[in-house]
This record gives C-alpha cells, structure tokens and sequence, in this order.
C-alpha cells in the first residue's frame, strides 16, 4: 500500500470498500493490540498481573473495543507505590506500537497532520453510512477546523484529494502516544493538553482564530488515535481534569476561538489509593466517579511471580551467589507484609502456599477482602536490598543477609510509622520461618529419594496405623478414589508426603542412629555447588532431628 503523498483519501475510501484495509477505533485497535502482545507472551514481564489483566479486558477493553458506551469512560488504575501501574501503561504502549507495523494494526492520517486526524471525517454523511454498511465501522466526528480550511485553499474542496499516509504509533516520535505529568496545581497549563496560539504568526495571519496561527503539540493532539497516559491524575487541577472528561466522554474538545475538534484516544489514568481518597472525599468532585471506571492495581501476592521479578533486575553472576531458597524466602517475608489473616483456619504461610499452587480454596479466599494487596511492602524498597547485597558482598548471598538488610532499612525508615514497622518486622521473622521450613523439605526430599525402599515401608505402616483416622482418609479419598492400602508414597498429597518423611526419618534415628552420619556419608557427595550454599542450615536441621 502506497503510504507516500501521492495515496489519496479517494484511493484509501476504496481499499476500505474493498476490505483490504481495516478502519478501527482507538479502543478496537488497543484491544486488538494487547490479544496480539499476549499472542506473542509479550505479556510475560507483567509479574503477578495475569488476572488484573484479565480482569480488565473483561471489565473495559472488550466491552470498548466493541463499542459500547464503556468506551466514553476513563480507565482509572489505583494502587500503591510500586504495584505496577506504569509496567502496565508501558505494556500498553508497547503492544500498540508494535500493534501498528502489522497489517491488521494500520492507522491512517490526513498526511502530515499534527492532529493525526482520521482521514474519514472529511466523507460526506452519505459516504460513511456506506462504509458502515459494508465494513461496521462507523465514523464518528466532522473534519477539523484546521483541516476544514486546508480542505478550502490546499485541497480545492475536493475530499478525494486529500492526502493520506499511514503511520506507526511511537511515543518517543510523539505520534498516538501522549503522557501528561502535572506540576503544581497552581501554574498546571490546559496549553499542556490542548496546545497553544503561535503568537509569532499572528501578524502572517491576522488573528489568533486563524487555523494556521495555532500550535498543535498538546498532548491531546499527540495521543489522537491512540492512547492518552494521565499520571498522578488526582493531582490535576480542576480546570484540566473537566476537559478531559468532556473528551472522554463526548470524544471532543474546544480549542479557543475554534469549533469543536473531534478526539478518539483511550484515556488512561493512574493514581495512588491516598490521592483518590483526598479526591473523592470532596463532594463536588464525587459525580464525576461516574466517569470512571476504576480498577484496583494491588501488589503481587504469588510467591513465584515475586521470584521472577527479582530475577528480572539481576545478573546471572548474580543469581549464582545467591544462596537457595533465598529469594523465595525474601518473597514469602514481602507477600506476609501485604497479606489480611484469613477467616479460613490457616495461617499467612499456608495462605501464601494456596495463591501459589491456586489450589482450593483459593478462589474463596481471592474474594474475602476487596483490598488485599494495596499495603505492605514496596518491590522497590527490595530492589534497592537486592542491590546494595550484590554490590557489597562478593561470598554467598543468604537468606539470613537479605533479611538483616531489609530488617536495617525498615528500622531507620523515617517513612514507615512504628505500627507499619512492627508488621514489617514480623514479616521478616515469618520469612526465616518460611526459609527453614524450606530447608526441612529439602532435606526430607532428598532423604525420600535416597531411602526410597524405606520410605514405602514407613508409607505401608502409616497407612496401616491410620485406618481410623477419619481426617486422614478423608484426604486420601479425594485424591485418590479409596485405593486402600496400595498407594504408593509418590501418590500422597504433598502435605501427607511430608508428614511421612517426618516420621521416617526419625524412625531411621531411632534403628541407626545419628542422622548426621548418614547425610554426610550419602546426601552431601549429590549436591550441587549450588545446593552447598546451605550446608550450615541443612545441618541446624539434622541436629534437631538427632536431637529429638
């Protein structure tokens, strides 16, 4: 397809009739854009956010991208310091822009247009029942009063003649992306948003209402059919923030001394949950709550997703003086710090299992508390542990060294009042918990592997002992249907396995002996260099075996 000056609007209304190419909606084409970036897994770096995703494509962007009038609403993101919310905007961003090189992707504009004006507003009414007709897209909106005047002196009031060209969302080129930071709220500018006169052409045009005699670099014009990022949205002032509403919701916007221009962008705020309080708590600004659809962006609370993250900011060189377990254990302490005690009899540990495997009762427990994750521990307070660990200590890493490191920044925190400190703390002794009860598995992993036989002597006993232990049977049927007596040790539901290996060991202490013997002479020589890092803790473990 011919995307130079000599492609006409005449040339594009016909590839459109003849279906070659797509014409989309900002929210169609967004949608479109993150099936395709999750098509590729480009979403994988969105640690922990498969469901928040989810969630919003059920919840806005589907509903959107098909046009209904979800579409005239801001998508509002409101989470803590640090939960994601701009990885989210940015993975946004991202699949739009690569959205756009593809062929299903294609955006089209009046060519060179600062406004990057859909070329379709310029159709007579009957031309664009037409292409509704054929295609299902409807144009919305009249040509702008820049582009009406060029219409008039450059292009002879000939529709067909106006230029057209493709081009890709970037937002480093400033073109279908716009971002808008506000400042203070006493100097915050609306020429930020909806540019401003050239008052240096005055004089070339004779008046600030002359088309030509305005710059169009707001980032309105900028995000035109494609995304409009607004940070720290409750901070915007009045004067700014009604305007962009209006936009959302009428898709247009009044330039000074102009007509109405027509603006089809996804405006897409975030804000922190303090913000949005103070915000809302003022009646006058509540109304506009309607306009909004809002989504909780909480921390992650899946002990794996966490890992990732962490593996994400460092190097392999790093990764290899890492203590096992370490990380995990450093992730278990954060995950307790943002977790509610659960009504369900169990403790934060056992929670932070079951959002792990997603075993039930996850779901149920998903939906006790509408606001779990939106406190506790920042990733970036643990990015900053990770980083002064591996610059500072060449030897191995531990669990114990990154939790003496977290427990030094939280304590001298000016940020953190003593109540936060205290739940904080806690959580670090949750996780040297979490970390030793690691270690044990480990140990009683491998001791099922070694002393395999002798396990399923102890498996064959336990099963015999327990035949009147009514809990016990009851886990045994759900998992496998009343097979009695000949179930095998690797069959058994984790926890029952590790109930097993328990009594096992101590019942190999009790026919031969030291433990510690034994792990010296058969488990020791198998591990890895890796698995040598925590030769001190495994042994904290064996000596209280022997010594029970």
């Amino acid at each position: 397809m011919m995307t130079t000056h000599s492609f006409t609007l005449e040339m594009y209304v016909e590839e459109i009739l003849k279906k070659n190419i797509i014409p989309r909606t900002s929210h169609e084409r967004l949608y479109l854009a993150i099936q395709h970036a999750m098509e590729k897994n480009n979403h994988h770096l969105l640690y922990g956010m498969d469901e928040l995703l989810e969630q919003l494509l059920t919840r806005y962007f589907r509903p959107a991208a098909k046009g209904y009038d979800i579409r005239k609403r801001m998508l509002v993101l409101i989470g803590p310091p640090g939960s994601g919310k701009s990885t989210f905007v940015q993975f946004f961003k991202q699949a739009l822009s690569d959205f756009t090189e593809t062929d299903q992707g294609a955006v089209y504009r009046i060519f060179n247009c600062p406004l990057h004006e859909n070329p379709l507003h310029a159709l007579p009414q009957s031309l664009k029942r037409t292409i509704k007709s054929v295609t299902g897209y409807e144009v919305h909106g009249e040509l702008s009063p820049l582009n009406t005047h060029k219409l008039t002196v450059e292009w002879g009031n000939d529709w067909r003649k106006i230029p057209v060209e493709r081009i890709t969302i970037s937002e480093n080129e400033r073109r279908g992306i716009g971002t808008f930071l506000p400042g203070d709220p006493q100097v915050q500018e609306i020429s930020d948003l909806m540019g401003e006169v050239d008052f240096s052409t005055i004089t070339d045009y004779g008046s600030q209402s002359h088309p030509y005699a305005y710059r169009y670099d707001g980032e309105l014009q900028v995000g035109n059919q494609g995304i409009l990022e607004l940070q720290e949205l409750f901070k915007l002032s009045p004067k700014l923030l009604y305007p962009l509403l209006s936009v959302t919701e009428e898709q247009k916007y009044k330039i000074p001394r102009q007509a109405m221009t027509h603006s089809d962008l996804v405006i897409i705020g975030h804000s922190n949950p303090e913000d949005f309080e103070q915000f809302f708590a003022s009646s006058e600004n509540r109304p506009l709550a309607s306009r909004m659809i809002i989504q909780r962006v909480p921390y992650n609370l899946n002990l794996d997703e966490e890992v990732k993250l962490y593996k994400s900011k460092l190097t392999e060189q790093d990764l290899i003086k890492i203590q096992p377990f370490a990380l995990e254990s450093l992730a278990a302490t954060v995950i307790y710090s943002r977790l509610q005690s659960s009504r369900h009899e169990m403790t934060k540990l056992e929670k932070i299992s079951l959002y792990q495997s997603k075993q039930p009762p996850y779901e149920s427990l998903k939906q006790e508390f509408t606001d779990e994750g939106m406190d506790g521990l920042d990733p970036r307070l643990i990015f900053h542990i990770l980083s002064m660990a591996m610059a500072n200590r060449q030897e191995i890493v531990t669990c114990e060294y990154l939790l003496h490191l977290l427990s030094n920044e939280i304590k001298s925190d000016l940020r953190f009042h003593i109540t936060e400190k205290e739940k904080f703390l806690t959580a670090i002794e949750q996780g040297k918990r979490y970390f030793y009860g690691e270690i044990e598995h480990f140990l009683l992993k491998n001791f099922a592997e070694i002393e395999k036989d002798f396990v399923e002597m102890s498996t064959d006993d336990y099963l015999l002992n327990r035949k009147e232990d009514d809990g016990f049977l009851t886990a045994i049927h759900e998992h496998f249907n009343e097979k009695d007596e000949s179930i095998q040790f690797k069959e058994l539901p984790e926890k029952i396995k590790h109930r097993i290996c328990q009594l096992s060991v101590n019942q190999w202490i009790f026919i031969n002996g030291d433990l510690s013997k034994w792990y010296k002479r058969k488990m020791l020589p198998k591990l890895s260099k890796n698995e040598h890092q925590m030769n001190a803790e495994l042994e904290k473990i064996i000596k209280k075996y022997d010594d029970s």
